[in-house]
């Protein structure tokens, strides 16, 4: 009788094992959406070493859309939902597939770095690339837009990079993976220049000079 009952409870622990995994691989996926996937991937191999915070040597980027709050006026509240999930696809996937790790959205800005995960060779370079490569790929974006009779989006990318501390950053309640130090506002604070000099990108004399592409900056 025992073990017939045993032979009848096997379905039952292999759909429970599989639902597991199920699920874990749903909380593997889905919380990639909202953090990077490289992340997810470390936090499940070594919990301990991304909580732990590091200095590292990264390269930092704000990206700002310019006047998005006018540009989302005259739209209905999912319009600029869907605008702004639409521009974030694109400059993120562009990001992320020359190396960069999307530290967070600061609603339609976009911040991201090089290095703040493992120490990569040059991550100036890299994110020099990148920067070029978002604005080809928001040029390209931006004349479907106009095709469909929808007005562009400018933006201003700013760089810089130095010594930051990354590491897990919040309460109990709430984590995030970040980067901080002077690197990180002197970024933030060059994006503003973008304005002020009427480019869409503006980079650090040392961030230049580290990535090598002098002959194509000005100063």
């Amino acid at each position: 009788g025992e073990s017939v009952n045993s032979l009848f409870e096997l379905p039952r622990h292999f759909d429970e094992m599989a639902s597991g995994l199920e699920e874990r691989e749903f909380i593997k996926t889905t919380f990639g959406q909202y953090v990077a996937p490289e992340l997810v991937e470390r936090m499940l191999v070594d919990r301990l070493q991304t909580v732990r915070g590091q200095r590292r040597h990264v390269a930092v980027m704000f990206v700002d859309v310019r006047k998005f709050t006018t540009l989302s006026e005259g739209l209905a509240p999912e319009a600029v939902v869907e605008l702004l999930n639409d521009y974030l696809e694109c400059m993120t996937r562009t990001l992320t597939s020359h190396g960069g790790r999307i530290d967070k959205f600061i609603g339609d800005a976009i911040m991201a770095d090089w290095g703040a995960l493992d120490d990569g060779a040059r991550p100036e370079a890299a994110a020099v690339d990148a920067a070029l490569a978002a604005l080809g790929a928001l040029d390209a974006w931006n004349r479907d837009r106009v095709a469909r009779g929808a007005a562009a989006v400018g933006v201003g990318i700013a760089l810089h990079a130095g010594s930051v501390v990354a590491g897990s950053i919040g309460s109990s309640r709430k984590l995030e993976y970040t980067v901080i130090g002077d690197a990180v506002n002197v970024a933030s604070r060059l994006e503003g220049l973008c304005k002020t000099f009427g480019a869409r990108l503006v980079a650090s004399g040392s961030l230049v000079a580290a990535a090598g592409v002098e002959a194509r900056a000005r100063w």
